[in-house]
């Protein structure tokens, strides 16, 4: 917000020129009052010596000439400074009507360039408050994001020892993981949802109002599209990304039930051996085992390749949860 310097300049400019303008209707104003207190006196001066020579006049002689002439020259002074006394006294007025008229714009004027400043403070108030709350947003689902990353993480690399191993889990624990796995990826997939309405909701926003307030610029327009565009294809990426991770989880769920298959039919093999030699009691312990210990061997040994394959993608998926996790 570069322009609030230049703009408060501007006022302060503005209200110098109106504090001078106004000064100098103020001296002309008094220059004009006194100007009116003078013929004033003067007016009143001119009757006292008006009303003196008629005092004299009266008592000399009707016929003389030169006291009659005074007087004429003597009144003829009186309605000259009359008239110049309503003349001044008019512009006198005028002047006062135009003072208060120009001195009331000017009360406008600086009310609504108060107002205007206050506007523009209250607007950079409140985009600091906007971009403090994005960037805790932005922190908290950074978080949640990373948490949800970790935990997931941690399932996967629990699932691939399990795999590696070959030793089979509980039923409670098998549930456990996948309610697990399962509550990893909601958290994952709403945080990442919610972060991204928020990122999307915000450059809504940043380009509304700077559509308002730049009044239709055209270049300021193809600058905040191409910034909407670039928005658009990180979202895309992010988008990519996230289905990329997900279809490595299920396509390691998918194997996982698989492995889990095998050693069930692996297990019903060695029930149903023992069943058939359960009148031989003592041979068909060491047969069970036999047959328990070679089933294994083979289900592991039958497989290799998709042992491989499983681990690869499991070693895989931290690795795409990290690259997703950094933009």
């Amino acid at each position: 917000m570069s322009f609030t310097p230049t703009f408060l300049r501007n006022t302060e400019g503005a209200e110098l020129a109106q504090f001078l303008q106004i000064s100098s209707l103020q001296a002309d104003l008094m220059l004009s009052r006194s100007t009116c207190h003078r013929l004033e006196a003067r007016q009143l001066e001119l009757q006292t010596a008006l009303e003196q020579c008629e005092w004299r006049l009266a008592s000399l002689p009707p016929g003389v000439e030169e006291s009659h002439a005074e007087l004429l020259r003597v009144r003829g002074q009186l309605e000259n400074h009359q008239l110049e006394y309503h003349r001044l006294e008019g512009r006198y007025k005028a002047l006062k009507r135009q003072r208060a008229e120009e001195v009331e714009q000017l009360q406008r004027q600086n009310e609504r360039l108060v107002q205007q400043l206050r506007e523009k403070r209250d607007k950079i108030g409140s985009l600091s408050r906007q971009m403090r709350d994005s960037e805790v947003a932005a922190k908290q689902q950074a978080e949640e994001l990373a948490q949800a990353f970790n935990l997931l993480e941690t399932q996967m690399q629990a699932l691939r020892e399990e795999v590696e191993g070959g030793q089979p889990r509980g039923r409670q624990a098998r549930r456990q993981g996948v309610e697990e796995t399962t509550e990893a990826e909601g958290k994952m997939l709403r945080g990442r949802i919610t972060f991204l309405e928020h990122t999307l909701r915000q450059k809504e926003t940043e380009m509304h109002r700077l559509q308002e307030e730049l009044g239709r610029n055209e270049a300021q327009l193809d600058q905040f599209e191409d910034q909407v565009t670039v928005a658009t294809q990180r979202l895309e990426n992010t988008a990519r990304r996230s289905t990329h991770l997900e279809q490595k989880v299920h396509e390691l769920k998918r194997t996982n039930q698989e492995l889990r298959e095998e050693l069930g039919a692996v297990r019903a093999c060695v029930v149903v051996q023992a069943e058939r030699r359960s009148p031989q009691r003592a041979p068909s312990t060491d047969v069970l085992r036999e047959a328990l210990h070679g089933g294994r061997a083979s289900s592991l040994a039958s497989t290799p390749t998709q042992g491989e394959r499983e681990g690869r993608a499991a070693s895989a998926l931290p690795r795409a949860a990290q690259s997703d996790h950094v933009p």
